[in-house]
């Protein structure tokens, strides 16, 4: 095995790798990357039974700690292996076999007419959990990161979002219904039915990368080499709502009641009016990888969430 030599553009300020043919990984070459997650402050029940001074001061408790290196995060390492490279007269496509946490997970890297996607195995993906209400199948509808092999700063990048729906969990409720009439004699009478009622919910997550903008470029250290790379600067809006139906009409119309109360409570918590909340990606794509060789993901107040980088490469 021999390290994968990189060569860095010779233009300032851009950053590119020619053609698809001059992306320089092979078959069987293994990727090594080292991720981080920040510290997370855990807020149990009494911190939000406390005041709004007082959670702010747990806050602030917090944050120096971290910026005292006092608290450290989760760290990990993982591999990457390129199973296959099958090229085309129009195209070159890479199969990154990925395992964490001794979970395989295949991704598309291909690369057409100067620009690289970047996508998971396949463009519609189907996991099933298990759960109270039985067994849940969700979709996943994926879209595809696209980046230009040739880069300068403040270039814009094509957005792209993911889309994931449930399927219908069934919950069992009961419901009682009062009967009030009223007799010749004027007096109520009231009498109750309690019968047992059925509503299905679905819930649908949308994730938004949008405003993506090269915003600079950085030689990175890949292990006694170097490799240049553009840093992309990315918004991600997410969402996730639900919807619910029952042949019963009263049980429908208390489920989307109730419903419209979670979710004006989400959106006062996103901060949003349409309930979307906001986070910052910046990706570091390689060009002469085809890959994204770094990347840092920051909460919407800009406090670092986690960070991963390729820190090898190694070609049979």
């Amino acid at each position: 095995m021999k390290y994968l030599l990189l060569a860095l553009s010779a233009i300032p300020g851009v950053a590119f790798a020619g053609t698809c043919a001059d992306i320089t990984l092979k078959k069987g070459a293994v990727l090594s990357y080292e991720s981080e997650s920040a510290p997370q402050h855990i807020k149990d029940l009494a911190y939000f039974k406390s005041s709004k001074k007082e959670q702010a001061k747990a806050d602030a408790e917090f944050d120096l700690k971290v910026s005292k290196g006092e608290l450290k995060g989760a760290s990990s390492t993982f591999t990457t292996t390129v199973d296959d490279v099958i090229d085309t007269p129009d195209s070159r496509q890479f199969v990154l076999n990925t395992v964490k946490w001794g979970v395989s997970n295949v991704t598309r890297v291909v690369c057409a007419n100067g620009v690289v996607s970047i996508a998971p195995a396949m463009d519609v993906q189907e996991t099933t959990s298990t759960t109270p209400q039985g067994t849940v199948t969700t979709t996943t509808m994926n879209g595809y990161n696209k980046i230009p092999l040739v880069l300068k700063e403040g270039d814009p990048v094509p957005d792209y979002q993911n889309v994931s729906v449930s399927s219908p969990m069934a919950f069992e409720i009961p419901l009682t219904v009062v009967h009030t009439t009223v007799d010749a004699n004027g007096d109520v009478w009231q009498s109750k039915t309690t019968s047992t009622t059925n509503f299905d919910v679905t819930s649908t997550t949308v994730a938004k990368y949008a405003n993506r903008e090269v915003i600079g470029f950085e030689d990175l250290a890949l292990d006694g080499a170097t490799v240049h790379a553009a840093e992309i600067h990315t918004e991600v809006f997410s969402k996730s709502s639900m919807k619910t139906s029952s042949a019963d009409f009263l049980t429908d119309t208390l489920a989307k009641i109730q419903r419209k109360a979670i979710e004006r409570k989400v959106y006062k918590a996103a901060g949003s009016a349409d309930g979307f909340t906001a986070a910052v990606i910046n990706e570091w794509f390689a060009p002469d990888l085809g890959l994204i060789a770094k990347m840092e993901v920051y909460d919407p107040d800009g406090r670092l969430l986690a960070k991963q980088r390729l820190a090898k490469v190694q070609n049979p």
